[in-house]
């Protein structure tokens, strides 16, 4: 061996022995122990010739190293370096969570042909609840109005629930009598060729969000929860009103009503049935909207009429669910309907 090559192998082993022993082992492995003197005298015994040495140093080093886990990539250069990538758990990109699927096996009959009426490219992407409240009510008939409109411009759906004195098709135009109740409302509508803006200036427009001018006032309404409250006075063509509003993740929440009294009542009220049944995720954002106004019985008694409005983004999409005054329990109806709202696939 020419002395420079032999000079040369010696400097590659002192670096790679140097290596080998500052290597960290993975600590998740207590059973294994590393001992470099008894590494040396097998070496030696063994009497591996010189030149060979940095090769034989790079395998076994290798060896171990998948063995143990050590490292997840190893790079070998043309020459005798030995690059290590050291262990890491891959980072994935995080993903957007999906909405689960409409089980149509496990839902109420007529949402289930509602949703078939719609046809097989309605050019918006549907979602229907997967529970609703007035099924598990045995005196409660549901019948249902479901429709499509809106072209490739605006492309919109939506199904309407009733309560009618016996079931009838869909779109029957027996449904609308005088005697049916209108329920609940839900509906979606694709945004996807107006751009961000368009689709911001929808989600406001269909949301119905307002709030009563005026200086506003601190409230709190349940622990980590601060309302705030403004009032406007009546004039010529308003009613007084009192708003009180806040936000939740990335939800817009108000509730308007004719007193202070009667908001804080219903804000109270609804931030509990808010946690019962956590409201959908919006991709950029959701409005929750709760008018209270004075109305009468059918006796002519005076009664307050809560109407429930909830929006929010999905993509492209704004999905609309709204109860109406005949509906008891209005709040929580709509808060439920919303909260199972599931990726329907004609």
């Amino acid at each position: 061996m020419h002395p420079r090559d032999k000079n040369r192998a010696g400097t590659d082993e002192k670096a790679l022995r140097a290596w080998f022993d500052r290597l960290e082992w993975p600590g998740g492995d207590e059973d294994f122990h590393f001992d470099t003197q008894r590494w040396n005298q097998e070496w030696s015994r063994r009497g591996h010739p010189e030149r060979d040495t940095p090769h034989r140093w790079v395998r076994i080093a290798i060896g171990l190293l998948v063995i143990t886990g050590s490292v997840s990539v190893i790079t070998l250069d043309t020459g005798h370096h030995l690059a290590l990538s050291p262990k890491t758990t891959p980072i994935l990109p995080k993903s957007r969570a999906s909405t689960p699927l409409f089980l149509a096996a496990q839902a109420s009959p007529v949402i289930v042909q509602a949703m078939h009426a719609l046809g097989s490219d309605p050019r918006v992407p549907l979602e229907a609840p997967q529970t609703l409240p007035y099924a598990q009510q045995k005196t409660t008939i549901l019948s249902a109005t479901a429709h499509v409109w809106g072209g490739t411009a605006l492309p919109t759906y939506q199904v309407e629930l009733w309560q009618t004195p016996q079931a009838w098709p869909i779109n029957s135009p027996r449904i609308s009598v005088s005697t049916a109740y209108r329920l609940a409302a839900y509906s979606g509508t694709n945004y996807a060729r107006q751009g961000a803006t368009g689709l911001q200036e929808g989600l406001q427009n269909e949301s119905g969000y307002s709030i009563a001018p005026g200086p506003q006032t601190a409230v709190p309404l349940a622990p980590g929860i601060i309302a705030q409250e403004s009032q406007s006075s009546a004039s010529v063509d308003t009613v007084s009103a009192t708003s009180l509003h806040w936000k939740h993740g990335r939800w817009q929440i108000v509730v308007n009503a004719p007193s202070a009294a009667i908001a804080r009542q219903q804000s109270q009220q609804l931030v509990q049935a808010m946690t019962a049944r956590p409201l959908p995720t919006p991709s950029t954002q959701g409005y929750l909207v709760l008018n209270v106004t004075p109305s009468v019985t059918s006796h002519g008694s005076p009664r307050l009429a809560p109407q429930v409005s909830i929006t929010w983004s999905r993509e492209t999409t704004v999905y609309h669910v709204t109860t109406y005054s005949d509906v008891f329990q209005r709040t929580n109806m709509a808060i439920e309907i919303a909260h199972s709202m599931r990726r329907y696939t004609p």
